[in-house]
């Protein structure tokens, strides 16, 4: 599997970027303690923010880096997507969640790795109304 755990850019503290670069078994799933602050507060930027079309939630862990299991956001966007994913983690910062830190990944739409996940298997925490329709 090949991903890239976004990091944005000098605005949000970051702790750096990851990517993977050979086959890697890591685990996602839905966290037991839903970070309901978190995906509420996101939720409310994201509705500010025409380019986002869908976002989801999991809990992600890799074994290989010994970082503890935390949530990772993924985020379905057009337009500047490093600027997005650092407003989103300047709000993500201001948010108690049961399992920090939060990291964010792109939805690019060039499938595999991570982005199947959600493409596949999770529901949405957020999908854009297009005139009240959907």
């Amino acid at each position: 599997m090949y991903c890239q755990v976004a990091v944005p850019p000098a605005h949000w503290p970051p702790a750096g970027s990851h990517v993977v670069r050979k086959d890697t078994q890591v685990l996602l799933g839905q966290p037991s303690r839903h970070p309901d602050a978190l995906a509420a507060a996101l939720e409310r930027l994201f509705k500010t923010r025409t380019q986002v079309k869908r976002a989801w939630l999991a809990h992600f862990h890799n074994p290989e880096t010994g970082d503890p299991p935390h949530t990772l956001i993924a985020v379905e966007a057009t337009g500047d997507r490093d600027a997005l994913i650092a407003e989103a983690g300047m709000v993500a910062q201001n948010v108690s969640i049961p399992d920090p830190p939060v990291d964010f990944v792109a939805i690019t739409g060039h499938g595999g790795g991570v982005e199947d996940y959600f493409l596949k298997s999770a529901k949405p925490f957020y999908s854009r109304r297009f005139l009240g329709l959907f």
